[in-house]
Order: structure tokens, then C-alpha cells, then sequence
């Protein structure tokens, strides 16, 4: 019973990271544009 057990931790926690890996991706998406717009003004 404890092999199944952590595979499937080890598959939760995979999927964990790869949910988190792309919340930090949007976020950072989101900053990197609004960054960018507000940029546009100063002609930079």
C-alpha cells in the first residue's frame, strides 16, 4: 500500500508545480504588460 501511496503524492505534487508553474507564468505575463503599458508613455 505505501508504493501506490507515494506515487501518487509524487504525481500530486508534479501536478501541483506544473498549476503553480503557470500561475507564476500569467503573473509575470501580467506584470511584464502592465509594466509595458505604463512604460509606453515615457517614450521608452
Amino acid at each position: 500500500m505505501k508504493k501506490p501511496k507515494a506515487g501518487l503524492e509524487s504525481q500530486n505534487q508534479s501536478l501541483m508545480n506544473q498549476v503553480m508553474n503557470q500561475v507564476i507564468r500569467q503573473s509575470v505575463n501580467r506584470v511584464k504588460a502592465s509594466a509595458f503599458d505604463s512604460s509606453l508613455p515615457l517614450g521608452l
